[in-house]
C-alpha cells in the first residue's frame, strides 16, 4: 500500500520537501507518495482532517504560515513542540495526531555533524525572539552550551522570552539572557563562539552594520536560517570576520530526515540530497 505523506503551506510551490522525501523513500525502496497543498490560513483543520481522516494520510510536513494552526489542531504534543508554540511535523496513527518540531533537532544535528561545531561548552547567541528561536531554543540548550543569549531589536521580547528558560533546572539550569540587539545604547554582548540568526536581517534592504555591531560576529562561526541567496547574513559575517559560516540548507534536509523518521521508523542517509540540492 503507497504510504501518503505531504507538505501544507501558503505558498507551497517553491518546497524542496516532496523532491527530498522522495529520496529518502528511495533509500528504502518504501512506496511513498509525498504531495504539496497549498492550504490557506483558517483552513488547516479542514484540509488536515481531509488528509488524515478522508485520505488516509500518514504524516504531514507543515511550513509558514501555518505551523501555529498545527499546533492547535493535534491531539497530542512532543516537548519541543510545546515549547515552541509551533508545529512542523505530524503523524496520524490509531485516529489521533501527534505533533513535533524537528527545526531544533535538524539544526544541532547539521552543526555537529556537517559543521562540526557541536554547542556544548560554547557562548551561543541567537539573534532574534520570533517563533523560529522559539523552535531551536530547547534542542539548543539541550546541547550543553556554557551560555546562550537572545539578542531582539525589541530588548523586551528578548527578555521574556529568555525569562522562560532562565535556570530551567531539567537543562541543566542554564543561565539564559535577553540583550539588545541593536548598535545604539552601547549593547553589551559578550563575545559569542555561534552566532545563530533567525531573523530576516539578511533579507531586508539595507546595511546589516546598521542593525548589529560587525565586531559581534568577528571570530564567531555564523549560522543563517535562510538559505542560499537569501543567506546574505552569513556571506555578511564571513566578510566581516566570522571563522566560518553556514546557511540553512543542511538544517532543511536534517529536520526533513527527523520527519521522515518519525514517520517511518528509519531516519535516511542526508549527504547525497544535501549535495544534490546545494
Amino acid at each position: 500500500m503507497t504510504i501518503k505523506l505531504c507538505v501544507v503551506g501558503h505558498p507551497i510551490d517553491h518546497s524542496k520537501s516532496p523532491e527530498i522525501h522522495s529520496q529518502f523513500a528511495s533509500q528504502f525502496d518504501h512506496d511513498v507518495s509525498y504531495g504539496k497543498i497549498d492550504v490557506a490560513p483558517g483552513t488547516f483543520a479542514q484540509a488536515a482532517d481531509e488528509f488524515f481522516r478522508q485520505q488516509g494520510g500518514l504524516g504531514m510536513n507543515i511550513t509558514v504560515p501555518l505551523k501555529e494552526e498545527a499546533f492547535a489542531y493535534v491531539d497530542e504534543l512532543s516537548d519541543e513542540a510545546r515549547i515552541a508554540g509551533a508545529v512542523n511535523t505530524i503523524k496520524f496513527s490509531d485516529n489521533r495526531t501527534f505533533g513535533h518540531n524537528t527545526d531544533g533537532p535538524g539544526f544541532v544535528l547539521d552543526m555537529a555533524q556537517r559543521w562540526h561545531e557541536p554547542l556544548a561548552e560554547k557562548r551561543v547567541l541567537l539573534l532574534g525572539a520570533g517563533g523560529s528561536a522559539m523552535g531551536l531554543l530547547m534542542p539548543i540548550l539541550r546541547a550543553a552550551p556554557s551560555w546562550l543569549g537572545i539578542a531582539n531589536r525589541t530588548v523586551s521580547k528578548a527578555e521574556k522570552l529568555a525569562q522562560r528558560f532562565e535556570g530551567c533546572a531539567a537543562l541543566g539550569g542554564l543561565p539564559v539572557t535577553g540583550e539588545l540587539l541593536a548598535r545604539q545604547k552601547g549593547a553589551a554582548v559578550a563575545q559569542p563562539d555561534i552566532v545563530i540568526n533567525t531573523t530576516a536581517i539578511g533579507l531586508q534592504a539595507g546595511d546589516i552594520a546598521d542593525v548589529i555591531e560587525p565586531e559581534l560576529v568577528a571570530g564567531s562561526f555564523c549560522y543563517d536560517l535562510s538559505y542560499g541567496d537569501q543567506a546574505r547574513f552569513a556571506s555578511w559575517a564571513m566578510a566581516h570576520g566570522a571563522r566560518g559560516c553556514a546557511d540553512g540548507l543542511g538544517m532543511l534536509v536534517e529536520q526533513a530526515a527527523e520527519s521522515y523518521a518519525l514517520w517511518m521508523g528509519q531516519r535516511p542517509d542526508t549527504d547525497a540530497i544535501y549535495e544534490q540540492l546545494r
